[in-house]
């Protein structure tokens, strides 16, 4: 379906359109954190450039509730997407992936397939030819997908933000001057997360006698920031336990961790320091690639990287806190409380990050 209210991203928009209209099998990556958009924005710009895709469209569900699809399932409905009879289609790999890549060649095709958790489950859906595009959406940035090119989504720019609230809560384009501060603070609240804001809008939509004054207090509280925003069977929380649940719970620990360190931004080696364990190194990218941590520096798996922690991603994390005791390396007070060991993980990823920098300055050139 169209995205009727879609807001902002501009920039990106543009990009993607442009990649979409040039000559031959334009892939393209959009990356992010769970509710950044990602998908809002691919559908949008395939509607956009259906004039360039006169053969059709394909959308490609590559995610069930958190766990991925096997893309031989996802290539039978594409197959019967394309008008292949069910009892034409193969039942081996690979002579379904070439009667896909033969139905497609000649042909002008977009395919969007939204829910990427791998390289290698988007392989099999790509096109043989020239002519046709695919669009991936996926947490991971998916650095091993060959020939593609990448956008990465963070937080809406807070205009765009505030814009997006008054759109869904039925304040229209302009928040009225009165409601202004109070809608910049919700946004804020969210961390521009465009997910997190429909939630918000959605909540005053529903109930007029709530001011955006009145869900701006609410939401200040960071401990009740994640029970507030939920709106029927939509909720920031459960999203969030669901992707958590994914990750390994070394890497959980390690989201407790930083929560009760209050570290928005860390490198990778001190996440292993702080996990006291100098095999973690992978700990790190792995939150990246679920979308619970941003790289906002260093290139591909680095472990050397700085990541940042989404404001909404912290409030989770710190819910697992209770449990952080048992976590905590074994420099930290044993049994000692909460901030104490919010003091010794602070000490500990600044030694550790201190040694980071030690090593750049020494390294040769």
């Amino acid at each position: 379906m169209a995205v009727a209210d879609f807001t902002g991203r501009a920039a990106e928009l543009h990009s993607l359109l442009d990649r979409l209209s040039g000559a031959g099998m334009a892939v393209t990556v959009i990356s992010g954190m769970l509710g950044a958009g990602k998908t809002a924005l691919a559908v949008h710009a395939a509607h956009l450039a259906r004039v360039c895709f006169p053969d059709g469209q394909l959308y490609a569900c590559l995610d069930d509730g958190g766990r991925p699809r096997d893309p031989q399932v996802v290539l039978d409905e594409l197959l019967r997407g394309l008008s292949v009879p069910t009892g034409s289609i193969p039942v081996t790999r690979f002579e379904r992936e070439a009667l896909y890549r033969s139905a497609l060649a000649g042909r002008r095709v977009l395919v969007l397939a939204d829910g990427a958790s791998s390289a290698a489950q988007v392989r099999p859906l790509l096109p043989g030819t020239a002519g046709s595009a695919v669009i991936v959406t996926s947490r991971a940035r998916l650095p091993d997908l060959d020939g593609a090119r990448f956008i990465g989504l963070g937080g809406l720019e807070p205009t765009d933000s505030v814009r997006l609230l008054g759109r869904i809560s039925g304040r229209g384009d302009r928040v009225a001057p009165a409601e202004a501060d109070a809608a910049r603070s919700i946004a804020s609240a969210c961390g521009y997360l465009p997910l997190a804001l429909r939630i918000a809008g959605a909540r005053l939509a529903d109930a007029p006698e709530l001011t955006m004054a009145d869900l701006a207090r609410l939401l200040v509280d960071e401990r009740r920031r994640l029970g507030e925003l939920e709106v029927g069977d939509v909720s920031m929380r459960t999203r969030l336990g669901t992707v958590a649940k994914a990750v390994s719970g070394q890497a959980r620990r390690a989201l407790a961790l930083l929560a009760a360190a209050d570290q928005r931004e860390i490198s990778g080696l001190a996440i292993a320091a702080l996990l006291d364990d100098d095999g973690a190194l992978d700990v790190a990218p792995e939150l990246a690639d679920a979308g619970l941590l941003h790289r906002i520096s260093g290139n591909g798996h680095s472990s050397a990287g700085i990541y940042f922690m989404h404001p909404l991603v912290r409030a989770y994390a710190a819910e697992l806190c209770p449990d952080v005791g048992a976590a905590l390396p074994t420099a930290t007070h044993s049994g000692g409380a909460l901030p104490d060991a919010a003091a010794d993980c602070r000490l500990i990823t600044s030694r550790a990050d201190d040694r980071m920098a030690t090593s750049r300055n020494q390294a040769p050139p």
